[in-house]
Order: C-alpha cells, then structure tokens, then sequence
C-alpha cells in the first residue's frame, strides 16, 4: 500500500486537473475554470469594501493558477487584471497532497486570505 502512494505521487500532474475540479466547486466565488497540459486555472470573484462603508461593494477577480514542478504543485494566486500580479502562492508537498482534497483546500484558502489581506490591506473581505 505504502509503495502504491508513494509512486502515484511521483507524478503530480495527474493531481492537477483534479485539484482545479475540486476548488472549483468548493470555493465560493468561484466562476470560471481552464484546463492546459500542464496547469489549471480557477477565477474566483472576491467582495471587498472600504473600512466603515457597508453600502458600498467592489470586486476582485483572482485567478488560482496550480502547476506542478518536481513533486510538488504549486498554487498561485495572481489578480486578473491587466498587469496580472502574483499576489501569492502556496506550495504543496507530496505528504500534502496524500492527506487529501479537504485539507489541500484549507491550505489554500488559509494562503489565499493572507495574500489577499497583504496585497489589499485597507480593504474589508467578504469571502
């Protein structure tokens, strides 16, 4: 069992695809999906405001990018703008990716809030 684990995730690309399916679905916001051979991409649309103005919403369009390098994946998170800044990223080792879907998914949620509050910091999420 343990030399099956092992060797499913000496390639991690088979991870990536279904990482994206999975966000996709269980992230709120979530709206768009691309798949490429060597990535997926999931657009999320955040909900801010300004400190002590609840009557007034903007929005953010983030795109979660995961690829794959060695045996790791790698989630980025860039604004989908036109300057397209990497505003974070959170790197997923192969023990991360055994413990399953449910865990990943806080791990990228937890990084993906700290991103969002560091690079957009006088403003009040609403996730």
């Amino acid at each position: 069992m343990l030399r099956y684990v092992y060797a499913a995730v000496q390639n991690p690309n088979q991870y990536i695809n279904k990482l994206g399916k999975y966000l996709n679905k269980k992230i709120d916001g979530a709206y768009k999906m691309k798949f490429g051979p060597t990535y997926s991409e999931v657009y999320v649309m955040v909900y801010f405001q300004e400190w002590g103005q609840p009557e007034t919403f903007d929005e953010v369009s983030v795109k979660i990018n995961i690829t794959s390098y060695q045996d790791k994946l790698r989630v980025n998170f860039i604004r989908d703008d036109e300057k397209e800044k990497t505003i974070g990223q959170v790197i997923l080792k192969a023990s991360d990716i055994t413990t399953g879907m449910p865990y990943i998914k806080e791990k990228v949620d937890t990084a993906l809030v700290k991103a969002m509050e560091k690079e957009f910091g006088e403003y009040q999420f609403i996730y």
